[in-house]
Order: C-alpha cells, then sequence, then structure tokens
C-alpha cells in the first residue's frame, strides 16, 4: 500500500514590519498518513484537515476576546432547560 503524509503547523504570528512576521507563540509540527486507497480524492483527508484548521482558529479567536469554555451557550435565555430566542 501507498501511504500519503501531510505535514502541517498552524501558528498566530504577529506582524513586525511590511511582510515580516514573527511567530508568537513556539509549535511543532504536526502530520498524518493516509492509506492513498482509502481517500482517493482526498476528500476526507481535506476534510480532517480543515476541521483541524477551524479547531486552531476558534480557540486563538476565544482567547482574543476573553471567552470561556462556560460561555459556550447559544444567545437567548433558557426556560425548562431549552434555549429561547
Amino acid at each position: 500500500m501507498k501511504d500519503f503524509a501531510l505535514f502541517h503547523m498552524f501558528q498566530t504570528v504577529k506582524e513586525l514590519d511590511w511582510g515580516k512576521l514573527a511567530s508568537i507563540e513556539k509549535h511543532k509540527w504536526s502530520y498524518s498518513t493516509v492509506v492513498m486507497k482509502r481517500d482517493m480524492n482526498g476528500t476526507k483527508t481535506a476534510h480532517e484537515l480543515v476541521q483541524r484548521f477551524e479547531t486552531f482558529l476558534t480557540k486563538v479567536a476565544r482567547e482574543r476576546l476573553g471567552l470561556t469554555e462556560e460561555t459556550k451557550e447559544p444567545a437567548g435565555e433558557k426556560v425548562d432547560g431549552k434555549t429561547e430566542k
């Protein structure tokens, strides 16, 4: 079988000057392998990578906005355990 190895890293950066970026935090490279016969067109692999990126962006945005895990509730009042809008 032939495997496909995908290396990726998500990180936040700060612009120091025009076109000059600096990492805010140190991050390690991540990788995943996929048996190419099981994902011929790469749809599953691409979807998983996009999901990881979405999780990363959501975490960064929540941290910058000062949101905590407790504030994940949708807007609206709870009545009898259900949220009304």
